[in-house]
């Protein structure tokens, strides 16, 4: 299957005006990257898999992006970062050809197809990496964000049940969403989905 190479930054612009730059982390934006982290509501600095304001964290991620364990795309608006998607991967092991896809997008600037365009750059990027199956989980409540993952054909795989624990102490179940992402990227090529995104409130 013939694929293109993605050019980056990209310049995104919404359906009400607002222009974004989309491209790569780099290992030297750990600060506006902090700055991104400790803006999110503390619900979403859960899905993270320590806290980046700790001794240390920052250096971690960083080493992570370096290394290729992390592919990160940030959208940046005005030189501020308000949103990224991260697949992460093991580079050694059974699961290597697996990439876990984590989108998280400042409330803000939610419902301006974001999360869409970052969504769909990243399966393109998995594809480039030679992953070969991509995998999203969301609580059982996060309806707007599971529509997001569904609309690129991702399929419900499993429910854990209280396997995530919320701010608050309380247990959550989640969903686990995944897709093979070679069937993935034939069906948006043929849907051309990228000539317009429909932004999901």
């Amino acid at each position: 299957m013939a694929q293109h190479r993605l050019a980056f930054p990209e310049t995104y612009v919404s359906p009400d005006g607002a222009e974004f730059s989309i491209r790569p982390a780099r290992p030297d934006d750990r600060e506006a990257f902090r700055a991104f982290f400790e803006k999110l509501p503390p619900r979403d600095r859960l899905y993270f898999q320590e806290d980046l304001t700790a001794p240390g964290a920052l250096d971690r991620w960083a080493n992570a992006v370096e290394a290729g364990r992390a592919t990160i795309l940030l959208a940046l608006h005005e030189d501020r970062v308000v949103a990224q998607v991260g697949v992460l991967r093991r580079l050694y092991g059974w699961t290597r050809h697996v990439g876990y896809m984590q989108t998280l997008v400042l409330t803000e600037y939610r419902g301006r197809g974001i999360a869409t365009k970052l969504v769909r750059r990243s399966i393109e990027l998995a594809v480039q990496m030679g992953l070969d199956k991509v995998v999203a989980e969301v609580l059982t409540d996060q309806r707007r964000e599971r529509k997001i993952l569904e609309a690129h054909g991702f399929k419900k795989e499993a429910i854990l049940q209280d396997h995530a624990t919320d701010q608050e102490g309380r247990k959550r179940n989640v969903v686990i969403l995944s897709n093979q992402v070679y069937e993935l990227w034939r069906r948006m090529e043929d849907l051309i989905i990228d000539k317009e995104f429909e932004v999901i409130p």
